[in-house]
């Protein structure tokens, strides 16, 4: 008989989103550099990204899985202070399913030996106070209540991190963590949906990247500026409805987005190739994907197919074909697949939905309930326990600190 486990359960566990793979368009607007290096460590590739952290999360997938070294989150906590006029049971198994759906991703953008820190209390070692005057430098108008000190994320990148790590953090707030990561010569990537993206975060990263930010941790690190970033939005959904409400690709897209946004959800690295036109991206050396609106003949087929060669595959996704069935095309050309552009992708994904946010303030009122008899008192004092969470960190796998520092790291938090 099997011994029976222990599970954390909660109201719509079983339901998951089928997230859309969106591609990143970069703002060269947006995105900031130092004028000149300052150290031959300068790191200029960070990226910024503004959008909902959960669709970030999946566009950063493929790229990124088992790469990143050290993720910090700041999530909003489950507290229940947000929830007064609402039906807690219901609204608290909301935010363990947008949760447990964020750090499922996480988990495989986490290198072998990666960690995992997550703020689970308003209480971090350092004072807010102090992390208030960090901010107030960049945005004296609207300060953060609980903005996150230097020198806690100094003291966790330490312990987790080398130079040129990479470090993630999707709810990046007021930057606190790309900044300390900026200037401990970390890599990193902060995501963020809010409107302090371009009222907090980009004034304080341009001036780390200047050297004009001598609070923090600037001083401890010899701080004197370089680097840069790259700033990002989620492209929007690949698939709308027409105004008769059948779904065709997004008429934003143009034909270099729409084929990244296929190669991408084919599972192909898109790389298109200066000297074959028909290779707008790889999944192997062999295997390549071509990407067209166009309605190709059996002729074109048959060209393509001599082009590709007997010791290669490609995937033609295309608005149609015609001239010749499905079935004739892969035996005249075994070395082709074919697929149709948009039905090939109509199942996959939630397509048009852009929001996928912890909010619970816009969540539906709960029901009344009928009027109940009073509950039997508590004993005296019982009534005010609390159970009090503090930050901790959870280490993925094998990280090259002993995991006794590791345990000291978390009592530390």
């Amino acid at each position: 008989m099997s011994k029976q486990k222990l599970e954390l359960t909660w109201i719509g566990k079983e339901k998951r989103p089928k997230l859309e793979p969106r591609i990143l368009l970069e703002d060269p607007e947006r995105s900031y550099h130092a004028k000149h290096r300052v150290s031959e460590g300068d790191i200029f590739d960070n990226r910024l990204i503004f959008g909902d952290n959960l669709l970030a999360l999946k566009a950063l997938e493929q790229e990124f899985s088992g790469k990143v070294k050290c993720v910090f989150i700041d999530p909003p906590y489950n507290t229940g202070s947000a929830f007064t006029h609402y039906d807690d049971g219901l609204e608290h198994s909301i935010w363990l399913g947008l949760m447990r759906d964020r750090l499922e991703i996480i988990r495989r953008l986490l290198a072998d030996d990666g960690s995992l820190w997550i703020t689970i209390d308003d209480r971090e070692v350092g004072d807010n106070q102090d992390a208030k005057r960090e901010v107030v430098k960049f945005n004296s108008e609207d300060i953060f209540s609980t903005p996150k000190p230097e020198r806690l994320i100094q003291r966790i990148l330490d312990l987790a991190t080398r130079q040129g790590d990479l470090v993630l953090d999707s709810f990046a707030g007021s930057g606190t963590t790309g900044a300390v990561a900026h200037k401990m010569g970390r890599r990193w990537i902060m995501v963020e949906l809010g409107e302090h993206c371009h009222t907090h975060i980009i004034p304080r990263l341009k001036k780390v990247i200047d050297g004009e930010d001598s609070g923090g941790i600037s001083e401890s690190v010899s701080w004197e500026g370089g680097g840069g970033f790259r700033y990002y939005r989620l492209a929007p959904s690949l698939i709308v409805n027409d105004r008769w409400g059948n779904p065709v690709i997004n008429p934003e897209y143009n034909a270099a987005q729409l084929a990244e946004a296929l190669a991408k959800l084919e599972g192909f690295t898109y790389a298109p190739s200066e000297t074959h036109w028909w290779q707008h991206g790889h999944s192997s050396e062999r295997d390549f994907i071509y990407v067209t609106t166009q309605n190709i003949s059996a002729e074109q087929l048959q060209a393509l197919s001599g082009e590709v060669g007997p010791e290669q595959s490609l995937l033609v996704c295309c608005a149609a074909f015609h001239g010749v069935s499905a079935a004739k095309a892969a035996e005249r050309c075994p070395n082709l697949t074919l697929k149709k552009i948009p039905k090939m992708v109509l199942a996959r994904c939630h397509w048009g939905r852009d929001d996928y946010s912890l909010n619970v303030t816009n969540l539906p009122m709960a029901e009344p309930l009928e009027k109940m008899p009073p509950p039997n008192p508590l004993p005296a004092g019982e009534g005010e326990k609390r159970v009090r969470l503090r930050p901790t960190c959870l280490a993925m796998g094998g990280a090259r600190h002993e995991q006794e520092d590791r345990r000291d790291s978390c009592r530390l938090l």
